[in-house]
C-alpha cells in the first residue's frame, strides 16, 4: 500500500511540473506575438519617416530664438509625435 500511495504522489507532482511547463510555454507565446506587433508597427513608422509619410503623426510647431556668437537666431521646430496603445514616439525636425 505504501508503494503504491507513492506512486501516486510521483504522478500528482509529475502532472503539476508538465502543467506549469505548459503554460508557460503558452504565455510566452502570447507575449512573443505581442512584441512581434510591436515591432512591425516600429517598422512601419521608421519607413514612413524615412519616406516623410509622416500623415499618421500629429504635428505640432514650436519657435526658439538661440544665441549664436552674440547673434539671436530664431529657430522653428517641427514636432511629430505618434501614440498608440504600446507605442509612444517622438520625432522633431527643423
Amino acid at each position: 500500500m505504501l508503494k503504491s500511495s507513492f506512486i501516486l504522489i510521483e504522478i500528482l507532482i509529475s502532472i503539476l511540473i508538465l502543467s506549469f511547463i505548459f503554460i508557460s510555454f503558452a504565455n510566452s507565446n502570447f507575449l512573443f506575438s505581442r512584441t512581434n506587433s510591436n515591432f512591425i508597427n516600429l517598422l512601419e513608422l521608421e519607413n514612413s519617416i524615412e519616406k516623410n509619410d509622416l500623415r499618421n503623426f500629429y504635428k505640432s510647431s514650436s519657435s526658439y530664438e538661440v544665441l549664436i556668437n552674440d547673434e539671436k537666431t530664431t529657430i522653428t521646430l517641427f514636432k511629430y509625435s505618434y501614440k498608440d496603445e504600446n507605442i509612444k514616439l517622438v520625432y522633431y525636425e527643423k
